[in-house]
């Protein structure tokens, strides 16, 4: 697993995403400041990934950084943050296997479709949350995960063929 995934899968994303204070940054960052809904973020454009598809419903925007939320009661999630625009960042769970969520055999088919490495791939679930009487609850989508190419820094939003999985599998 290389630093990108590590990254994903330890909760320190400031690695993938080159935020302000990353020890990864260089002299040569191209930062960019986004004031979202969830606080004000700073990323480095060379760090960024690129969904050339975009996401579903937001064809149009393709450049996202990926942090912490800045509330510890929170993790693992974190923010899927557009750097084209402030309005549109998602909540995401990043995935892993010991979750068996999804069958091992279809991320792995996922992961050839789109020419990924599974040892440098990464893979997040959008996240939303829902008022219930019992409280907030969480619910992922696993119809349509996010792969990520972490060589390359392109992501896509994949969508599974089959009805074995729900938009909103309640956690």
């Amino acid at each position: 697993m290389n630093a990108f995934s590590q990254a994903v899968y330890s909760e320190e994303p400031s690695i993938l995403v080159g935020m302000a204070n990353s020890s990864s940054m260089t002299g040569d960052a191209d930062l960019v400041t986004v004031e979202s809904r969830f606080g004000v973020f700073e990323f480095d454009r060379n760090l960024c990934i690129t969904m050339p598809k975009g996401l579903l419903g937001f064809s149009d925007y393709r450049d996202f950084g990926i942090t912490a939320i800045p509330n510890e009661k929170l993790a693992p999630l974190l923010l899927l943050q557009s750097i084209e625009t402030a309005e549109l960042t998602f909540v995401v769970r990043p995935y892993d296997a010991s979750m068996k969520l999804i069958e091992e055999q279809d991320i792995a088919a996922a992961f050839d479709t789109l020419s990924i490495d599974p040892k440098g791939g990464a893979t997040l679930l959008l996240t939303t949350f829902h008022r219930t009487p019992e409280g907030l609850k969480q619910s992922v989508n696993l119809r349509a995960p996010l792969l990520i190419d972490s060589a390359s820094r392109q992501a896509w939003q994949h969508i599974f063929r089959n009805d074995r999985y729900d938009v909103r599998h309640m956690l």
